[in-house]
């Protein structure tokens, strides 16, 4: 099962519970493929960052009137203030997708392993060398300074244990249904909880992340 998207979780304000519903609907053997606006790209570190707010700040200083997209950024920044509007928190919601865009964020690989935490990376790389209006989509350059960050997820297992108090953990093993199991390895999370609740708090143990290949057995879960 494959969930796609193309330009749409980098508008979302609320990506923590985007995510939730994109791991409820994805199966464990699935992958997520997503289209992220890139950090570290032409367009951000050149254009948005420097060539645009440049230009929007001597603009603004001629007192013109302007019509269409320049007019609307001119309005925007005597409404905000021109300092305040070419700071890059605000400046960047409304260079990405036009001046009337609510909401953007770029990304880099740290970005979308914090923002997309019950996931991960299988593979990365960008495309598309875009940078209005600067005249650069002949240039080969779109696997290291690309606007497009494409990344391919797979979901993260987690299967937790617990155990009484006052009991050491045991040697356990897991199995999985058929649509769980499969000849792809995944990242399974093993966590050992140990109940401590009579007026003290629950102590959690997490072991480290390993990669294991889950064959097709019955649904199960056994110490």
């Amino acid at each position: 099962m494959i969930v796609f998207s193309h330009g749409v979780l980098h508008h979302v304000p609320d990506i923590v519970t985007a995510e939730r519903e994109i791991c409820r609907v994805l199966k464990p053997d699935g992958t997520l493929i997503v289209m992220l606006y890139a950090r570290w790209s032409l367009n951000y570190l050149i254009s948005i960052g420097n060539f645009r707010r440049l230009g929007l700040l001597a603009l603004s200083a001629t007192k013109r009137q302007m019509d269409g997209m320049l007019g609307r950024h001119l309005a925007n920044a005597r409404s905000m203030g021109i300092l305040r509007y070419l700071d890059m928190k605000n400046f960047i919601h409304k260079n990405t997708d036009a001046s009337l865009n609510p909401y953007s964020k770029v990304y880099d690989l740290q970005t979308v392993k914090r923002d997309f935490p019950d996931l991960r990376i299988v593979r990365s790389y960008k495309r598309f060398m875009d940078a209005p209006p600067l005249p650069v989509r002949r240039l080969t350059l779109e696997k290291v300074l690309g606007w497009h960050l494409w990344v391919h997820m797979e979901p993260v297992v987690e299967i937790r244990t617990s155990n009484p108090i006052g009991h050491a953990p045991r040697p356990w093993t897991a199995t999985f249904s058929s649509d769980w199991g499969n000849s792809r390895g995944a990242e399974v999370r093993f966590v050992t909880e140990i109940d401590l609740s009579h007026d003290a708090p629950t102590l959690k143990t997490e072991r480290p992340r390993g990669r294991f290949r889950l064959p097709p057995l019955r649904k199960d879960c056994r110490r």
